[in-house]
């Protein structure tokens, strides 16, 4: 396998799963917010157009935090797959 393509799936792998994370603990921490400050249970927020639009609104960084880290990641595997 050619060392570039090696090295573009290591970064894509790393960026996509930090991506993953980041976006599913992120919503799991605006969900938890959404339910503490307006009292509601999970089954009720169905409704809450507030709560779509803080997700919404929470996606980009997000992304960009699993991006920024999924690079950082990327980076140090890279290291290591070209000392060995």
């Amino acid at each position: 396998m050619d060392v570039r393509l090696k090295v573009f799936l290591v970064y894509l792998l790393s960026i996509l799963v930090c991506c993953l994370l980041a976006v599913a603990l992120g919503t799991e921490l605006l969900t938890q917010y959404e339910m503490h400050a307006t009292g509601q249970k999970r089954d009720e927020l169905g409704e809450d157009l507030g709560l779509g639009i803080l997700l919404f609104i929470g996606l980009v960084p997000e992304l960009i935090i699993g991006a920024a880290i999924g690079m950082h990641i990327g980076k140090r595997v890279n290291a290591k797959i070209s000392n060995t």
